[in-house]
C-alpha cells in the first residue's frame, strides 16, 4: 500500500460523528478503505468544509486496488445539509404529512422541492430524487391559466413573496403525472 496520511485527511476537514463527537482518522471511511480495504455506502456524518461551515454528508469511501494491493482510495461526499435542515422543519407534522392521502409537496424558501409525502408519489408517479431541488412549475400541465397561480401566492391569508404567513390559500390547478397524464387537483398553499 501507498504511504498515505489519513491523519492529515482527518485534520483538514474536521470531521464529525452525528454526536459532535471527533471521528478518530482511523475510523473515518477513507481510512478504512486504505487501510482495511472496507467500502462504505451512506454512512452519515459531518465535516467542517474551508469556509467553516458544518455540513451535514453521505459519504461513500472505497479501496483502489492495483496488483492484488491497495494504492489509493476514493471518497465521495453527497451534502445533505438543506435536506437535514427540511426534514428538521417539518418534524412536528410528519405523522400527518406520511399518513395523508392528499398529494402533499413542501418547498424551502427558494419555492425548491425538498419533500413530498407517499400519496403524491401514488398520485403522479414522481419520486423526490426526481424533484428535489425544482421548482414546483414542473408539476404544471401548462392549460392553468397564470393568473389562478398568480391569485393562489397572492391570497391575503396565504403566502406571498415567498415567505409563509398563517392561514392557507386554495385553487385548482390542471397538473401532470409522471407519465403525461393531466389531472384536476385542488392546490392548498400553507
Amino acid at each position: 500500500m501507498t504511504d498515505i496520511e489519513v491523519q492529515a485527511h482527518a485534520d483538514r476537514w474536521h470531521a464529525l460523528r452525528l454526536d459532535g463527537t471527533r471521528y478518530p482518522s482511523h475510523e473515518l471511511p477513507l481510512s478504512r478503505a486504505v487501510l482495511h480495504g472496507e467500502t462504505t455506502h451512506g454512512e452519515e456524518m459531518v465535516i467542517c468544509n474551508e469556509a467553516g461551515e458544518n455540513r451535514t454528508v453521505l459519504v461513500n469511501a472505497a479501496p483502489i486496488w492495483r496488483g492484488g494491493v491497495i494504492t489509493s482510495g476514493i471518497v465521495v461526499f453527497h451534502d445533505i445539509t438543506e435536506q437535514k435542515k427540511a426534514q428538521a422543519d417539518f418534524a412536528p407534522v410528519r405523522p400527518d404529512f406520511a399518513n395523508n392521502g392528499e398529494a402533499i409537496v413542501i418547498t424551502d424558501q427558494n419555492n425548491r422541492i425538498v419533500a413530498i409525502n407517499p400519496a403524491f408519489t401514488r398520485l403522479t408517479g414522481f419520486e423526490i430524487d426526481e424533484l428535489r431541488g425544482q421548482n414546483p412549475r414542473v408539476l404544471a400541465s401548462g392549460r392553468t391559466p397564470a393568473e389562478t397561480y398568480r391569485s393562489l401566492w397572492s391570497d391575503p391569508s396565504g403566502p406571498t413573496s415567498g415567505s409563509v404567513k398563517r392561514g392557507s390559500a386554495q385553487g385548482r390547478a390542471n397538473t401532470r403525472s409522471r407519465r403525461g397524464f393531466r389531472r384536476f387537483a385542488t392546490n392548498t398553499v400553507w
